[in-house]
């Protein structure tokens, strides 16, 4: 197996001009069947010497080479192919680079690299889930997983952030840190908005958008900063919506036609990695569920 995460992501780049071919051929979007099969074999083009086995729909086990393991979820990666079929060879690469993540995880001590993401509750719990399903399972696997509630229905967590990849820290690596609470959430926060780009603003009053890089918008809800006034005259308190990682939607408590058009948009479109349908308001304790009438 490749030991270099870099040159196996160089691979892909050969191996899928040649998938590319017969992508094109398909006259039927691929079913979720087809699209594992696909990725596995993409698989074990890049890595030389893994083997992919096809767990279920939309579920890949991956051994490598030197018999470390790495089991795939598919199914974020099967909505972008379905939110556009021609981006079949491009969705595949990136998420067959992505293995190399985890086969060749990045340094676990650097705290300079650590960034917070947002998730819900369900998401621990799929985690949790998965974990138990895992065939070197034990039971307190699920307890190393580390997160922080933020209300009742987010979590923050916490990720290595690497040339390869994000790697999910768990509660032996943020120990090992020696660092906790909100000194960690601090320094997290602080590691992300220097990484990021220039933050902008798009939309009107009514419904605004937060753009970054495409990765860590939801991650924004934790930069206390921006949540003034100033950066938003809305009417009401500001409330916001993170339907997915990389959309973070800004309204206000008492814009009838922002809350609407919000969750217009959050129900009618296709997410992937998803969080929430919720809105959050901002309260002088943080983010509070702000519930329908």
């Amino acid at each position: 197996m490749d030991r270099n995460p870099l040159y196996a992501i160089f691979r892909l780049s050969i191996i899928f001009g040649v998938f590319a071919a017969a992508a094109l051929q398909a006259a039927e979007p691929l079913t979720p069947k087809q699209f594992t099969v696909r990725y596995a074999k993409a698989v074990e083009a890049a890595y030389e010497g893994a083997t992919a086995e096809v767990v279920g729909d939309l579920e890949v086990q991956i051994t490598a080479a030197d018999e470390q393991t790495a089991r795939s979820f598919l199914d974020n990666a099967y909505t972008n192919y379905q939110a556009d079929p021609e981006a079949l060879d491009d969705v595949l690469q990136r998420y067959v680079a992505a293995v190399a993540n985890t086969l060749y995880p990045p340094p676990r001590n650097d705290i300079g690299r650590l960034f917070p993401i947002i998730k819900d509750n369900g998401y621990v719990a799929e985690v949790k889930a998965a974990l138990s399903q895992s065939k070197d399972y034990d039971a307190d696997d699920a307890l190393s997983l580390y997160y922080e509630q933020l209300n009742r229905e987010l979590v923050v967590m916490y990720v290595f952030d690497s040339e390869t990849g994000m790697s999910f820290a768990s509660a032996e690596d943020i120990e090992a840190l020696d660092v906790a609470g909100p000194t960690l959430r601090k320094r997290a926060v602080d590691n992300l908005m220097n990484y990021l780009p220039d933050i902008s603003r798009e939309g009107t009053n009514s419904l605004f958008l937060l753009v970054a890089d495409g990765n860590y918008e939801a991650s924004l809800l934790l930069a206390d900063d921006i949540w003034t006034r100033d950066n938003f005259d809305v009417a009401g308190d500001i409330v916001t919506f993170v339907p997915a990682r990389d959309v973070l939607l800004v309204t206000g408590s008492e814009d009838a036609e922002g809350l609407a058009l919000a969750r217009e948009l959050i129900a009618n479109n296709e997410w992937s990695y998803f969080i929430s349908e919720h809105a959050f308001v901002r309260t002088s304790d943080g983010w509070a569920v702000l519930d329908r009438p």
